[in-house]
């Protein structure tokens, strides 16, 4: 232990340690006394290379600090950089995809969500298969997660969830803020159109899954408001899946 020491213990002689240790290998300054350093405690316990380095704290009772078990001085001759677990060249970063797919999984084990409204048509997918669908006795409305005026993808193939016509017309992306009624020819609202900029802005960063997740919060939170909390919980969970799927076959979707 060549290096480790260089002085002698101030108040501690050699008969205070045990055989197997030199006191010339010890590092510990000749104007430091044990008792300083360890709060007052008195006495040093024997040290020998089959031991345990431990201190008595004025006889209130002895505490291990590090095992000396099988150490030798060549222990640290025997280390090699081989010893060391290889660093890879370079770190691999996961691609948008596989970040995208798996934010998505974890949204969608981490909602809760239940078989929702029995009464009602648990349904989402692609817009091209659950459009002009019933639901609750009249036809039901495909609502886009992510508005299609907003990505630039077929919006034929794009994910929604069949929804209550009132349901859907509540939404911010379709006007809802302002409670007004829904036709597609009617210009947007301010609130409508600050709305979606966020969206884009979030997939333009890179967080898709994010703006995903906003959009399935305000289905959740209409449900919510109006007293029918997880109305619509299993086609949610049709909806993300549909997501992640569409994402394996097209890619992280991207604004226009």
């Amino acid at each position: 232990m060549d290096g480790f020491y260089s002085g002698g213990f101030d108040g501690i002689d050699s008969d205070d340690v045990g055989s197997g240790f030199d006191t010339s290998d010890v590092s510990i300054d000749n104007s430091t006394d044990l008792g300083d350093i360890f709060d007052g405690g008195s006495d040093v316990a024997s040290l020998d290379t089959d031991a345990d380095v431990s201190v008595d704290f004025d006889d209130a009772g002895t505490e291990t600090l590090f095992s000396l078990d099988d150490f030798t001085a060549e222990s640290f001759d025997d280390i090699s950089v081989s010893d060391v677990d290889s660093v890879p060249d370079e770190i691999v970063t996961p691609s948008l995809e596989d970040r995208t797919i798996h934010e998505l999984e974890t949204l969608r084990d981490s909602l809760g969500l239940g078989d929702g409204d029995s009464d009602v048509e648990q349904l989402a997918g692609r817009y091209k298969d659950i459009k002009g669908i019933e639901i609750s006795g009249e036809v039901g409305e495909a609502h886009h997660i992510i508005p299609q005026s907003i990505v630039d993808q077929n919006k034929e193939i794009e994910t929604a969830i069949l929804l209550e016509k009132q349901d859907h017309r509540e939404l911010p992306t379709t006007g809802g803020i302002i409670n007004r009624t829904y036709e597609p020819f009617l210009p947007d609202s301010p609130e409508n159109m600050r709305h979606r900029d966020e969206i884009k802005a979030l997939i333009d960063d890179g967080q898709y899954a994010e703006a995903f997740r906003n959009e399935v919060l305000e289905i959740q939170k209409n449900a919510y408001d109006k007293g029918e909390e997880g109305k619509y919980d299993a086609a949610i969970r049709q909806a993300i899946d549909t997501e992640i799927d569409y994402i394996k076959e097209y890619g992280v979707p991207k604004t226009k």
